[in-house]
C-alpha cells in the first residue's frame, strides 16, 4: 500500500492542474491530444491523493493516542506498586490512582475509536487505488486503440497514394509493361519517401501530392524528384511534401 501511496502523492500537482473536483472532471475543456479517460483519471489520482492523506492522519491520531495511554498506564502501574510498599503513599495516592484509572478507560475508548477511522480510511483508500488502476489500464486502452486506428488510415492513405501514382505514371502500355511500371513504382517510393510521407498525416498536415513536373520547371518547396526508371511509361514525376518544421514543437 505504501508504495500505492506514493504513487499517488507523486501527481497531486499536475492533478491540480487538470481541472478536477471531488465529482470528477469540471469543464475546462482538454488539449487536441488528451483523451477523456486520461482526465478522468487524473481526477481519480487527486482523489487517491485526497484519500492517503486522510488515512495517513488517521493513523497519526491512532498513535499519538496509543502513546499517551501506553505513558498513563505505565504511571498507574507504577503507583500501584509504590502503595503496595506504603500504607501511608496509598492513601495519599488514592485519588491519583483513581483519576488514572478513569483517563485509561477513556484513552481506550478513543483509541478503539480512532482505531475504526483508521480502518474506514485504509478500506477506503484500498477502494480507490483500485479503481484508480482500472482507469489507468483503462486510458492505456483508450490511447492503444487510437494509435491503431491512426496506424489504419495512414496504411489506408500510403495504399491510396501509390495505387494513384501508379495508375498516372504507368498510364500506357502492354498488361506486360503495366506490370513491371507497377513493380518499379512500388521501388521508387518505398524507403524514405514512405517516412514522409507517413510524417505528414501524423502530423495532421495535408496529404502529400504527386506531381508532373514539365521539362524546366523548377522543383516546388519541399518537393522530392522520383527518380526515373526505364519502366515507367512517364517521366517527371514528384512529390510535393508537408513543411517538415511543421507542426511547431507544443
Amino acid at each position: 500500500m505504501t508504495s500505492a501511496m506514493s504513487r499517488a502523492g507523486l501527481l497531486t500537482l499536475a492533478l491540480l492542474l487538470a481541472g478536477c473536483d471531488d465529482d470528477g472532471p469540471t469543464a475546462v475543456a482538454p488539449s487536441p491530444a488528451q483523451q477523456a479517460p486520461d482526465l478522468d483519471t487524473l481526477c481519480a489520482e487527486r482523489v487517491a491523493s485526497t484519500t492517503e492523506s486522510a488515512a495517513i492522519e488517521a493513523q497519526e491520531r491512532v498513535d499519538g493516542i496509543a502513546g499517551r495511554l501506553a505513558e498513563r498506564e505505565a504511571e498507574l502501574t507504577r503507583l500501584e506498586a509504590e502503595m503496595r510498599n506504603d500504607d501511608k503513599r496509598a492513601k495519599a495516592s488514592a485519588a491519583e490512582r483513581s483519576r488514572l484509572q478513569d483517563e485509561i478507560k477513556g484513552l481506550k475508548g478513543t483509541l478503539s475509536q480512532a482505531e475504526k477511522t483508521r480502518d474506514d480510511a485504509r478500506a477506503e483508500l484500498v477502494a480507490t487505488l483500485k479503481q484508480l488502476d482500472a482507469q489507468i489500464e483503462a486510458a492505456a486502452q483508450a490511447r492503444e486503440d487510437a494509435e491503431h486506428q491512426r496506424a489504419r488510415a495512414q496504411r489506408g492513405e500510403w495504399s491510396a497514394f501509390v495505387s494513384d501514382a501508379k495508375t498516372r505514371i504507368c498510364d500506357r502500355g502492354t498488361r506486360k509493361r503495366h506490370a513491371r511500371c507497377h513493380e518499379a513504382v512500388e521501388g521508387a517510393l518505398a524507403g524514405p519517401m514512405r517516412g514522409r510521407f507517413e510524417a505528414c498525416t501524423a502530423s495532421e498536415q495535408a496529404v502529400p501530392e504527386l506531381r508532373r513536373l514539365e521539362k524546366g520547371d523548377e522543383l516546388p518547396e519541399f518537393a522530392e524528384r522520383i527518380a526515373d526508371d526505364r519502366a515507367f511509361t512517364t517521366k517527371g514525376w514528384a512529390v510535393v511534401f508537408c513543411d517538415p518544421a511543421l507542426p511547431e514543437t507544443e
